[in-house]
């Protein structure tokens, strides 16, 4: 199998999006595209078709859509080779981030209908969404804390959960409404918060927050929509009604 990073660190960590009621029983990364890039490219990790590119704040997101209908988002890239609608192969560059370096680690985010993809800024994700919308736990996990921060952070309303893929933490912040107690076990995919617009925040979001020295402070995210069938599951049942 070719390589899977030629200059970078990969993370055993693969997330669900935190907004979506997805678990991944039996979820195998193999079974997904291997290459996503060639040194500070993004490449594309098989043939198929450029969706669409969207532009953000002087960053791209780009969506490729493979043969095999497995679909990849890359965000957060700094400059893109490729238009809408062109059709790629297996390795060609899709874009470049100037920012990646030796030192840069990637987590995977599985999907299944979400339209946001940010990309990290200090160790957080930022999803701007409506008050009150639901918040699912990206992986397995155990509460450690929830409490409201009146610190110079702000968090606001927020929760601790230790991880159990890696030794690491995410904290979700600016919540309305928890629904978990400390010392809590919660399986991935579980309902656990509301969002909201508590702390520091000027309009309802969630910061997903990571630390941890295996994550380090240089993380990059991939975002993954597999191809439906029995391995991805929302509550237990299968994608399709």
């Amino acid at each position: 199998m070719i390589e899977l990073f030629k200059c970078l660190m990969i993370t055993s960590l693969i997330l669900t999006h935190p907004l979506e009621q997805l678990s991944l029983d039996n979820y195998n990364l193999q079974d997904q595209p291997s290459v996503f890039f060639n040194e500070s490219y993004y490449i594309a990790p098989g043939s198929g078709i450029i969706n669409s590119i969207i532009e953000n704040n002087g960053f791209f997101q780009v969506n490729l859509l493979l043969d095999d209908c497995n679909e990849v988002i890359y965000s957060g890239l700094t400059e893109v080779v490729k238009s809408t609608g062109d059709r790629v192969i297996l390795g060609e560059p899709i874009g470049i981030d100037n920012t990646i370096s030796t030192e840069t680690k990637i987590i995977f985010m599985v999907y299944n209908a979400s339209v946001l993809f940010p990309q990290f800024i200090e160790n957080r994700l930022t999803f701007l969404l409506d008050r009150d919308t639901l918040l699912y736990m990206v992986s397995d996990g155990i509460v450690v804390y929830d409490d409201y921060d009146n610190s110079l952070f702000l968090r606001g309303l927020y929760i601790q959960i230790k991880l159990l893929e890696l030794n690491a933490y995410i904290e979700y912040w600016h919540l309305s409404r928890i629904l978990t107690r400390p010392y809590e076990y919660k399986k991935q995919g579980e309902l656990i918060a509301y969002s909201g617009n508590t702390g520091a925040s000027l309009e309802p979001k969630l910061v997903l927050h990571f630390e941890g020295d295996e994550l380090g402070n240089d993380i990059r995210v991939i975002y993954l929509k597999p191809v439906m069938s029995d391995n991805v599951r929302i509550n237990g049942q299968g994608l399709l009604p």
